[in-house]
């Protein structure tokens, strides 16, 4: 086991220890690598996030997008259809 000294008394502690024995602070070396652990963990996390939200947006939106405009379009021919009938016949 590494022995480094309390970043506030300055004794002794053990690298692994969470807190000081002596003083009680929680400054320590263990404390401090669980943090930079913590913040790649998130960063890893959101980059991920980005990625699949990228790959959706490149794939899956412009496909919504079309079966939309194509329902639009069958809609509005077969409206546009029955009333060409109706003043068809009406005439």
């Amino acid at each position: 086991m590494t022995l480094v000294q309390c970043y506030d008394c300055g004794k002794t502690i053990g690298q692994s220890a969470h807190v000081c024995p002596h003083c009680g602070s929680s400054d320590t070396p263990m404390n401090e690598r669980i943090d930079q652990e913590d913040r790649e963990y998130e960063k890893q996390r959101f980059e991920n996030e980005q990625l699949e939200h990228d790959l959706y947006m490149k794939s899956e939106f412009p496909l919504a997008h079309l079966e939309g405009v194509l329902l639009y379009l069958i809609f509005g021919t077969i409206i546009s259809f029955f009333l060409w009938l109706m003043v068809w016949f009406i005439d």
